[in-house]
């Protein structure tokens, strides 16, 4: 690009002795510091019963970005020690799976017995066509248990038995009483 200077006596402008070369900068990379799920260990235990709300934690620099998605995803495990298989995230309309949130809410019964991994990851898109997607990923293992047998004894509240006594408990009861429950 070439300037145009004016004499300060004269209106018309004087030649160009000076040039400037404009070079195309590129766009900062976008870089992801951090994608970590806030969790006290690697495996969650719940029950049917209990729900829970997963979250992580996301830092990154990225001045332009086109694109940022956040994503969480279940793949059904056969134990915590297996790997998912990535090509088949579980389809669940009780779990709420969004694209712009760092948490996800397991309402109760919404997962049958078994054990999950929760995936999360983070893409990041930047303007510039040339520079890679940023991406990162963290998981946790959820394993759904069976609640404990609780006795339902029918009768008196306060039932009472000397130590040596036996004492059998009938589940059959128990089945009748909660097969609506599942």
């Amino acid at each position: 690009m070439g300037l145009e200077a004016v004499h300060p006596n004269h209106s018309r402008a004087v030649e160009s002795s000076v040039s400037c070369q404009v070079e195309d900068q590129p766009l900062p990379v976008c870089v992801i510091h951090v994608v970590k799920i806030n969790k006290d260990s690697s495996v969650l235990q719940l029950t049917r019963e209990m729900e829970a709300t997963i979250s992580a934690t996301v830092r990154y620099d990225c001045l332009l970005f086109q694109a940022i998605i956040q994503k969480w995803l279940i793949f059904p495990l056969p134990s915590v020690s297996a790997v998912p298989d990535w090509t088949k995230p579980l389809k669940t309309s009780e779990v709420k799976l969004q694209y712009t949130t760092t948490s996800v809410h397991i309402p109760k019964k919404s997962l049958m017995w078994g054990v999950y991994l929760f995936n999360f990851s983070v893409y990041l898109k930047s303007w510039d066509p040339e520079a890679p997607v940023a991406k990162a990923s963290d998981a946790i293992h959820v394993v759904i248990l069976r609640s404990p047998l609780e006795a339902v004894i029918l009768g008196d509240a306060s039932v009472t038995i000397k130590f040596k006594d036996g004492l059998t408990l009938d589940g059959s009861d128990f089945v009748r009483h909660c097969a609506g429950s599942y």
